[in-house]
């Protein structure tokens, strides 16, 4: 019986011995592609994190949920930070660019987006009611499956002050690991 163990123990070291000798190859995954719409609500939070640009006029918090294809059902959070010169026009500068979209099992996927483009609208007196957005998003990476997300999309979208959002994304991602150095 101890022989047999031993025969065991020692082709399971074999196994391992080989299993770790043996080069270590990027997995290749099929882009995923993202599409659909989420909505939700963003509103004034003065417990986001401080902005770190002087002049900053609201810091607000933005949480939305819906079905993405390739991700499924999601919800995303992130703090946004703007200035707004009313003098200069409806081009208002957003700080904070990260979103956070975590799945139905949990894994998040984080995501920078870029709004070059805003319109404010409103009544002619007073500060602006709502906005419409368009923009790209960039992914950069997460947790679980999307460790080593990488890829790009586009964000068009509506929202009140304060109030509902609603943001439309359309892109691709990558979920692959990176290859590893050669020794």
């Amino acid at each position: 019986m101890r022989r047999w163990q031993m025969a065991c123990t020692s082709g399971v070291a074999v196994a391992l011995t080989l299993a770790l000798a043996a080069p270590a190859v990027a997995q290749e995954s099929e882009p995923v592609s993202i599409e659909g719409t989420l909505v939700g609500a963003h509103w004034p939070d003065v417990t986001a994190p401080a902005c770190d640009l002087p002049d900053t006029s609201w810091r607000f918090k933005i949480v939305v949920s819906g079905q993405l294809s390739g991700l499924g059902e999601v919800e995303a959070f992130s703090t946004q930070c703007t200035i707004f010169d009313a003098e200069g026009g409806a081009d208002p500068t957003y700080y904070d660019r990260t979103t956070m979209f975590t799945t139905a099992d949990g894994d998040m996927l984080a995501v920078v987006h870029d709004f070059p483009t805003t319109e404010l609208f409103g009544g002619d007196e007073g500060p602006p009611t709502g906005f419409t957005l368009t923009g790209t998003w960039e992914a950069v990476g997460g947790t679980g499956r999307f460790m080593h997300a990488a890829g790009t999309g586009t964000l068009v979208g509506t929202a009140d002050i304060p109030g509902d959002i609603a943001l439309d994304f359309t892109g691709e991602i990558t979920t692959d690991a990176p290859e590893p150095p050669a020794e």
